[in-house]
């Protein structure tokens, strides 16, 4: 390099000091440190009032009886949360708050210590309008929240434990929160492990929920998250509860063997995607939609739930459910009851204990379509009590009772193109007062009938049905029945005949 290079590069350096200097640059902190607890400073408080932004606290093993306020961009950073403790009584509302700041809370348990009456208010790590990382920390026995996220924050919080607080593990409050909540264990606590209010938003991916009231909440309208990969298990109510309002997609999640269901979506619930989950041994329904929900359900596993598989139920909204698998379940596979606009589409609803889809209700509307109903212990599919039904293209075989059952005064049906098999009795029964047409159907090889008219006011139209191979008639009736029964029917190869009227 030439002289006169160095000598113009020295020049702008000299330059460029003497402009930061007169511009306050010298207020910029020293080269960052570490301030080390309790070999420099005696406390955790006076070694972070002590820090500049960047700078770590670093705290090594002991039990610490304080309250810490984080206001700068600082890593408050333990031996170990086995090894570190801070602990503060529960009168003040918070053990560690971080205030409209960001920074790192890392390796470190933090409680609270009861002292006379709980107070609900109380939280171990309050984060407000800040964007912390809380990392491995251990957060438990608070009297109210583990962890409070509210207001225009968006930390992480992740491998950590949040247990035995008497409220929530941890909580997300207001419109602008929007945490990252990813592979935490969050056991014992009150009421939710997880969750959400107010207009949150956020993600949980990857947590373990376990022995809380409930896993994970979604309440309120405007609540919007993302719920993917978690595992709830053994919740003394739900796994996941969509609640008042609150929406979101629930994806590859795990519910098991919670007290009462898998996922519950209720009340008013209107943009909900529950997709791809295993709800699995609840002692209740493995997924409901209930009161005034919308949403999809599609690709869900239920099954060995105590009650129904999948039940949506007084809704007056838009609900998809498809390509779900529903077998096992003590009572039903799908069930549809007081509500409108429901599509039924590609699920397959085996071994059930009663019906794999079941609609029933007045004002019930809905659509089935290409269902596999196989080996239930009643009916593969059973309208009833003024419920509206089309069903096409269904598969109904080797259950128990009639493939398709259709009863009550009031119900009303259109079954086209459906298969019903191998069904014990009949492969499509009609029943007290019932009504409708079935077209195009093909009814073989069931032990009894192809088609089955009962009852005084029965009176559906047949047409174009292939009823052939049965144990006994292709198409029977008696008992006051009054079918219209056209001539298009194929009722052929039947153990005892074609079309039999019947006293």
């Amino acid at each position: 390099m030439s002289n006169t290079m160095r000598y113009l590069i020295t020049g702008v350096i000299s330059v460029v000091t003497f402009a930061l200097i007169v511009s306050g640059a010298s207020d910029i902190p020293e080269t960052l440190r570490t301030l080390v607890v309790p070999d420099e400073y005696k406390s955790i408080s006076e070694a972070v009032t002590k820090a500049q932004p960047g700078d770590t606290v670093f705290v090594k093993e002991g039990i610490y009886n304080e309250q810490v306020h984080l206001t700068k961009d600082i890593k408050l950073i333990g031996a170990g949360r086995d090894k570190v403790t801070i602990r503060y009584k529960i009168h003040p509302d918070h053990v560690i708050f971080a205030d409209r700041t960001s920074g790192l809370i890392k390796d470190l348990t933090v409680e609270q210590i009861h002292e006379g009456k709980p107070n609900e208010k109380a939280v171990c790590i309050f984060i407000l309008d800040s964007s912390v990382e809380v990392v491995r920390c251990r957060v438990r026995n608070s009297a109210g929240v583990g962890i409070i996220v509210k207001d225009k924050s968006s930390p992480v919080v992740r491998d950590c434990i949040v247990e035995s607080n008497g409220h929530s593990g941890i909580g997300v409050f207001g419109k602008g929160a929007a945490p990252m909540i990813k592979d935490n264990i969050v056991r014992f606590n009150g009421k939710y492990g997880i969750c959400f209010y107010d207009g949150a938003a956020g993600k949980a991916e990857g947590n373990t929920c376990e022995e809380n009231e409930s896993g994970i909440g979604v309440t309120n309208k405007g609540t919007s998250v993302t719920l993917k990969g978690n595992h709830c298990r053994a919740n003394r109510r739900y796994g996941i509860s969509f609640w008042e309002g609150g929406n979101g997609l629930a994806e590859g999640n795990i519910c098991r063997k919670n007290s009462v269901m898998g996922i519950s979506v209720k009340q008013s619930c209107t943009n909900v995607v529950v997709a791809n989950n295993q709800c699995v041994e609840n002692l209740d329904d493995g997924i409901q939609f209930y009161r005034d929900c919308a949403g999809v359900l599609e690709g869900n596993i239920c099954e060995g739930n105590k009650d129904n598989g999948i039940i949506v139920s007084t809704t007056k909204e838009a609900v998809i459910v498809k390509s779900n698998k529903c077998r096992g379940n003590y009572m039903r596979g799908i069930v549809l009851t007081k509500t409108t606009d429901v599509k039924v589409e590609e699920n397959f609803c085996s071994e059930n204990g009663k019906t794999g889809i079941s609609v029933w209700g007045r004002g019930t509307i809905a659509n089935l379509e290409d269902n596999v109903c196989s080996g239930n212990d009643t009916y593969g599919i059973g309208i009833s009590s003024s419920a509206k039904v089309t069903a096409k293209n269904n598969l109904c075989e080797n259950n128990d009772w009639p493939g398709i059952q259709v009863n009550s005064k009031g119900t009303l049906v259109s079954l086209e193109n459906n298969r019903c098999r191998g069904n014990n009795h009949s492969g499509i029964q009609f029943d007290k007062n019932s009504g409708g047409r079935a077209i195009g159907n093909v009814c073989e090889n069931n032990p009894w009938s192809g088609i089955a008219v009962r009852g005084k006011g029965t009176k559906p139209v047949l047409s174009g049905n292939k009823c052939n191979n049965n144990g006994a008639w292709g198409i029977i009736h008696w008992a006051g029945a009054e079918p219209s029964i056209k001539e298009d029917n194929i009722v052929l190869g039947n153990g005892r005949g074609g079309i039999k009227a019947r006293d």
